[in-house]
């Protein structure tokens, strides 16, 4: 097939084949084709349902429009015990309760930091403050070479 272009000296000719068998895909094609599949699903997980419910309490726990009656045992059966209980020396002053949770993904990591004030007289929570952390990128690279040279003991 030649094709010309008018007023212009050039032919370009295309010589088309045709193909007497199919593209073959051999097993090692494949292999890679699944692997590649693997590593983008891996990459672009999502945070599993239990992971999305955790966050909502703790959101719902810490948020800044708190107006409830909930006591230190209602809280620990929605969101387990405690990492650390602060009592304070002074009379009349409120136990600090804070719960830390770690929800950790290929691509980001997330740490939510959850302190309430409960009344140890009437056992109900009287302040409260969630503090949020997100590393993505390369401040997650940063953060997970930190906490591996920690680990070593570098």
């Amino acid at each position: 097939m030649r094709i010309t272009i008018p007023l212009v000296p050039i032919e370009f000719e295309i010589i088309a084949r045709r193909r007497t068998e199919p593209i073959r895909f051999r097993v090692r094609t494949l292999m890679i084709a699944v692997a590649l599949v693997a590593i983008v699903v891996y990459l672009l997980l999502p945070l599993s349902a239990a992971d999305r419910r955790l966050m909502a309490i703790y959101e719902e726990l810490g948020g800044t429009k708190q107006n409830f009656d909930m006591t230190r045992e209602q809280v620990i059966s929605q969101i387990g015990p405690p990492l650390r209980v602060n009592i304070p020396t002074t009379p009349n002053t409120c136990h600090d309760y804070t719960w830390v949770a770690h929800f950790d993904r290929p691509m980001s990591y997330q740490e939510f930091k959850l302190n309430l004030a409960i009344d140890p007289d009437s056992d109900l929570v009287a302040g409260w403050g969630l503090y949020k952390t997100e590393y993505q990128g390369f401040e997650l690279i940063l953060m997970r070479i930190t906490q591996l040279m920690s680990r070593i003991g570098l």
